[in-house]
C-alpha cells in the first residue's frame, strides 16, 4: 500500500512539475507579442508624429500657397511685358519715321494715329505743300528776282522751320516716351524673372517635401500594416484555443 502512495505521490509531482514546465514555457512566448504588438503600435506614434513635424518644420502648405500666389502674379506680369513689348515696337515705328523727317519735309509721308504732335505736324506740312504749290504757279509769271517769288521763299521756309521745329519736338517726345517703355518692360521682366526662379527653388523644394512625406507615410502604413497583422494572428490564435478548449470539453464531458 505505501508503494502504491509513492506512486500517487511521484504521479502527481510529475504532473505538477510538467505543467509548470509548459506554463513556463508558454510565458515568454506570450510576452513576445505583447511586446511585438506593442513595438508596432509605438511605430505607428513614432511614423505619425514624424509626418505631422515634418510637415511642420517645412511649412509645406504655405510653400504651396506662396507657389500659388508666385504662380498668379506670373500670371498678370506676363501680359503686361507682352502689351509692354507691342507697344515698344510701335514707338520704336514713330521713332524712326520722326527721325527721318525731322529736317527733310519732303520725306513725310503718313505717321501712324499714336504719333505725338500729329495734328501739329500734318497741318504745318500742308501748309507747307500749298506754299510751294503757290510759288511754282508764280514761277511761271515772275522771275527768281521778282519780289513776290522772294517774298513767297521767304514764307516757305518759314512754313520748313515750323514743320521742323514741330517734328524734333515730336521726336524728343517720341525718344521720352520709348525710353519709359523700355525702362518699364525691363522692370517688369527683371521682376518676371525674379519670380520664376522663386518659383523654380519652391517648386523643388515643394516635391522634394512631399517625397519625404510619402516615404514617411510610407513607413505609418507598413507600421499600420504590420500592428494589424499581429493583432489578426493573436485573435486568430485566441479563437483557435477557445475552439481547442470547447472541444476538449465536449470529450471530456
Amino acid at each position: 500500500m505505501r508503494i502504491n502512495v509513492i506512486r500517487e505521490w511521484l504521479a502527481v509531482g510529475l504532473l505538477v512539475t510538467t505543467m509548470a514546465v509548459a506554463q513556463a514555457q508558454q510565458v515568454p512566448a506570450k510576452v513576445a507579442v505583447v511586446t511585438e504588438e506593442e513595438r508596432a503600435r509605438l511605430e505607428i506614434e513614432r511614423t505619425t508624429a514624424a509626418i505631422l513635424d515634418f510637415r511642420k518644420e517645412h511649412q509645406i502648405e504655405f510653400m504651396m500657397t506662396q507657389s500659388r500666389m508666385l504662380q498668379e502674379t506670373l500670371g498678370q506680369i506676363y501680359p503686361e511685358v507682352f502689351h509692354l513689348e507691342l507697344e515698344i515696337t510701335k514707338a520704336t515705328e514713330i521713332h524712326k519715321a520722326l527721325e527721318a523727317i525731322k529736317d527733310k519735309p519732303e520725306r513725310f509721308g503718313t505717321l501712324p494715329d499714336s504719333a505725338p504732335r500729329l495734328d501739329e505736324i500734318t497741318s504745318t506740312f500742308h501748309v507747307l505743300q500749298d506754299t510751294e504749290a503757290e510759288l511754282t504757279i508764280m514761277l511761271t509769271k515772275f522771275t527768281e528776282q521778282h519780289p513776290e517769288i522772294k517774298g513767297k521763299r521767304k514764307e516757305i521756309e518759314v512754313y520748313r522751320e515750323h514743320f521742323i521745329n514741330a517734328t524734333h519736338r515730336a521726336l524728343e517726345t517720341a525718344t521720352a516716351n520709348l525710353a519709359l517703355l523700355q525702362s518699364l518692360r525691363k522692370d517688369r521682366v527683371s521682376k518676371r524673372d525674379e519670380l520664376t526662379e522663386n518659383l523654380k527653388k519652391m517648386e523643388v523644394q515643394i516635391v522634394a517635401a512631399q517625397l519625404k512625406t510619402e516615404q514617411l507615410q510610407r513607413e505609418r502604413e507598413v507600421a499600420q500594416d504590420v500592428w494589424t497583422d499581429l493583432v489578426r494572428r493573436k485573435a486568430e490564435a485566441r479563437a483557435e484555443k477557445d475552439i481547442e478548449a470547447a472541444e476538449r470539453a465536449l470529450r471530456e464531458f
